[in-house]
């Protein structure tokens, strides 16, 4: 299967931008064709693109990994200011 864009005339390249698709054997023969220009080549995946359930992404995220708890924060967060406080009287 060989797709182009718009018009089928591969003469009208330098205007507009062409698409092809197709297995490599079908692009080369319109090799003739797209000589002397410029091309971008995307080999697309042979499978189709699955899609995953959500809950297959749980503890991957970081919004999904456990919560500290409250007590927990509490405590880091004095203790950094314990940190900086130390660290202003120092100075």
């Amino acid at each position: 299967m060989l797709l182009f864009s718009q018009s089928d005339k591969l003469t009208t390249m330098t205007s507009e931008l062409l698409e092809l698709e197709g297995t490599w054997e079908e692009i080369l023969q319109q090799a003739d064709k797209l000589a002397g220009h410029r091309l971008r080549v995307t080999v697309l995946a042979d499978a189709p693109v699955t899609s995953k359930r959500l809950s297959e992404f749980y503890g991957i995220l970081p919004a999904t990994k456990p919560y500290p708890g409250k007590a927990e924060i509490r405590a880091n967060v004095a203790h950094s200011l314990a940190q900086q406080n130390l660290k202003n009287t120092d100075d």
